[in-house]
């Protein structure tokens, strides 16, 4: 696996083979600037969601909790959009086991933590 890959128990996930656009942003767990990840997610909602695009702001609530979380040191995300709304991480891997849903775009973020210093890193995956 490259740096830009996912694993979920052990096996590569998601094909990120073309990735040409990866974000990164990075500070503290206090001071990150996420303003060209978040432009980036609701530039995407925008362009594919027809309703619910607002969804989105569900989620990145969680991801605001866990920078204030001592005790996490990876994670990574799923935003998976689609004509009627965004879905993430656990929503994404859901409809992955019944493809109910097709994904107009779907894009991981990835945190790491080390004590105070926080990376962030946003690509686009596929299924």
């Amino acid at each position: 696996m490259n740096q830009f890959s996912i694993a979920i128990n052990g096996k590569p996930y998601f094909n990120t083979k073309n990735s040409q656009e990866v974000i990164h942003a990075t500070g503290t767990r206090e001071g990150i600037n996420t303003s060209s990840i978040l432009t980036k997610l609701i530039q995407e909602a925008g362009r594919w969601c027809e309703n619910y695009a607002s969804d989105l702001f569900w989620d990145w609530k969680e991801i605001e909790e866990v920078l204030c979380d001592r005790d996490v040191e990876t994670r990574n995300y799923l935003f998976g959009f689609r004509r009627s709304g965004v879905d993430g991480q656990r929503a994404v891997l859901q409809q992955k086991n019944y493809l109910s849903y097709e994904y107009r775009s779907l894009w991981n973020l990835q945190i790491v933590c080390d004590d105070e210093d926080v990376d962030m890193w946003l690509w686009r995956v596929s299924i």
